[in-house]
């Protein structure tokens, strides 16, 4: 399952169980069709919650057609949070497919994550790097982690 909490400036997409590639481009098409979309300076995917993320080598290239979206919002940024290494990297492999953001970061706590989305954008260099702290965060679900 997946939850959209909208905030004054972003998005926190909140996964929960098990989550199929598919219901994760649902999401994308839901979020894009939405007029608020075009004003959201950053996404925030929390994962810390999700058991599984399932079928992501069946998403085929979902970039070409959200290409011109991406390139009107260079601003754009786009954070991948989970306690698991595995789940954080599949994660943002399916997220650089289906939403083609300019500017992804994986994270294992929601603090960090949320700092970085909400602040000053990385330059080109750090942009390419991806850091995040070990261990996690027992955080309070849903809103609470919006913060």
């Amino acid at each position: 399952m997946i939850e959209h909490v909208w905030l004054e400036h972003g998005i926190v997409r909140w996964h929960i169980g098990a989550v199929s590639a598919s219901e994760y481009l649902l999401s994308d098409a839901q979020l894009r069709q939405d007029g608020r979309f075009e004003e959201v300076q950053y996404i925030i995917d929390d994962f810390l919650d999700c058991a599984a993320l399932t079928n992501v080598e069946l998403v085929s290239s979902e970039s070409a057609r959200t290409a011109d979206w991406a390139f009107r919002h260079l601003d754009f940024r786009h954070a991948i949070v989970s306690s698991s290494a595995a789940l954080r990297e599949r994660a943002y492999r399916l997220a650089v497919k289906s939403l083609g953001s300019p500017s992804a970061m994986k994270f294992s706590d929601m603090g960090k994550a949320r700092e970085w989305a909400k602040g000053d954008k990385p330059g080109t260099s750090s942009a390419l790097r991806q850091w995040g702290s070990a261990g996690g965060a027992s955080l309070q679900a849903g809103f609470a982690r919006a913060g």
